[in-house]
């Protein structure tokens, strides 16, 4: 269920950044890193969705019908060719470090206070609250980094050096948090057009799957932070299950 939650999400994203491509006004300095985190995302999703499948199907899944080596094959062309996947992340972040300095993007604000107030909450697992928490992670990731390439800078590092070893993981966290949490803004966007009250209801259930399964993978992070306490993190493993 979380690998199809996950692609519907990501199906949503790229959606969203078509629409963008097809009228940037607003994203002029955000389009190439929507494009690249879509990019990223959807390739990433595909290997893994067609080699978990294909180990779901046995020995029949190696049969050509199957076309699961086609899926394969596809899978890590989209995570190599025009811009390998790793890349693109590092490119992401560059250019959102720029776009806060230089063009006016703000780093998005949780509406709640996620340590003060939905660290104590035992349920998190709604949609809004997610969404903040998605919120909390990308800000928190964005002042550290932000806070160690100025200390490393100080220190005489080379801005290649900072970039691809000293940071390297920060920014692959950070990118993937970019993209995470615009993608789960637009499923709620996804959710206020629909008027089918059953197609409401699954495809909420289906959201909530994709950002359960995203907070249940980065746990830790948010518990060493109290922004999820240790009832929440039982209920939200619970609840996915």
């Amino acid at each position: 269920m979380p690998l199809v939650a996950r692609s519907l999400a990501l199906n949503v994203m790229y959606n969203k950044t078509r629409a963008v491509f097809k009228n940037p006004k607003g994203y002029e300095h955000e389009l190439l890193s929507l494009c690249c985190i879509t990019k990223t995302m959807m390739g990433w999703n595909l290997m893994k969705v067609a080699t978990v499948c294909r180990e779901r199907c046995g020995g029949m899944g190696y049969l050509a019908i199957a076309k699961f080596a086609d899926y394969i094959s596809m899978a890590h062309a989209a995570v190599t060719a025009e811009g390998d996947n790793r890349v693109l992340m590092t490119k992401i972040v560059k250019d959102y470090l720029t776009n806060v300095s230089k063009n006016g993007f703000k780093v998005p604000e949780p509406t709640l206070n996620a340590q003060v107030q939905i660290g104590t909450f035992t349920d998190v697992t709604t949609l809004e609250i997610m969404v903040d928490l998605f919120r909390f992670r990308e800000k928190t990731l964005y002042h550290s980094l932000v806070n160690k390439m100025s200390t490393l800078t100080k220190e005489g590092k080379k801005t290649y050096e900072i970039l691809m070893h000293q940071c390297s993981d920060l920014i692959q966290d950070l990118a993937m948090a970019y993209g995470e949490r615009n993608t789960i803004e637009e499923c709620l966007v996804f959710l206020k057009g629909l008027k089918n009250a059953e197609n409401l209801a699954v495809m909420t259930v289906a959201f909530q799957v994709f950002a359960i399964d995203i907070l249940k993978q980065d746990l830790g992070f948010f518990m060493a932070r109290g922004a999820i306490s240790s009832v929440a993190a039982k209920h939200l493993i619970e609840r996915q299950n």
